[in-house]
């Protein structure tokens, strides 16, 4: 039965008639094959690129806008190490930093910033280095514009999530400069609590800070968030 169909096939093939209907069928089937095929690589497409561009994992600012908490940040080099402990009550902060073994004692309100000196308090510029990087607001805007790579679950209902962010981009958006570098990327690690309260900042911003500073020394930054909402008002001193 199956020799006898393929006889019958043979012959129809044979006529003009029937062998160009044959083939406008194949290239039909074929076309329409292809344009599923693309129309599927592209919907891949796009649903990688909003993979990339679309930061991942849940977390909230809002107890750190609140504006009311205790602080503890480090810069860690790798020649030094600077602390900076203080409370923040609105727009008002109370701050200490050791730096080299020597402690120095701040008030921050709005913009102005005070040192205490010889039990005075005096005018002076902001004593943070790359203090960018420890406002929330801003690190959210960066978050936004980086790569997320992972998240760490633990048991307690913590959450770790991690981005990389490369330094040609921080350049542009922080420092409006357009550069193409062969960089590595920065890290950006936030950490939330079981209610997805970011409670913890850590950054290696070292490709940054190399190229900025044009060293070889590297950069990590931790910010550590607690005591929300129990910090009292904070009344600022008088100032020369």
């Amino acid at each position: 039965m199956r020799k006898h169909n393929w006889q019958k096939i043979a012959t129809a093939f044979k006529e003009p008639r029937n062998r160009g209907l044959i083939f406008f069928g194949f290239y039909f089937i074929f076309f329409v094959v292809l344009i599923i095929i693309l129309s599927a690589n592209k919907n891949s497409s796009n649903l990688s690129s909003n993979n990339k561009t679309t930061p991942k994992g849940e977390y909230q600012w809002s107890l750190l806008a609140n504006g009311n908490y205790h602080y503890d940040y480090t810069l860690t080099y790798s020649t030094n190490k600077i602390t900076i402990t203080g409370d923040k009550n609105n727009n008002k902060e109370y701050f200490v930093i050791l730096d080299k073994g020597m402690e120095v004692e701040y008030f921050k309100e709005d913009n102005i910033y005070l040192r205490k000196i010889d039990n005075n308090w005096n005018l002076v510029s902001n004593p943070i280095p790359y203090s960018v990087f420890f406002d929330y607001e801003q690190i959210d805007k960066l978050i936004k514009e980086s790569t997320f790579l992972s998240k760490t679950e633990y048991a307690d209902g913590m959450c770790e999530h991690h981005y990389v962010i490369a330094t040609s981009t921080l350049l542009s958006l922080l420092d409006n400069e357009v550069v193409d570098l062969m960089d590595n990327n920065n890290e950006i690690n936030i950490t939330v609590d079981s209610n997805n309260e970011v409670y913890k900042i850590s950054l290696n911003i070292t490709p940054y800070y190399q190229y900025k500073e044009q060293t070889t020394d590297t950069l990590n930054i931790t910010l550590n968030f607690s005591l929300f909402n129990t910090i009292e008002e904070l009344s600022g001193p008088n100032y020369e």
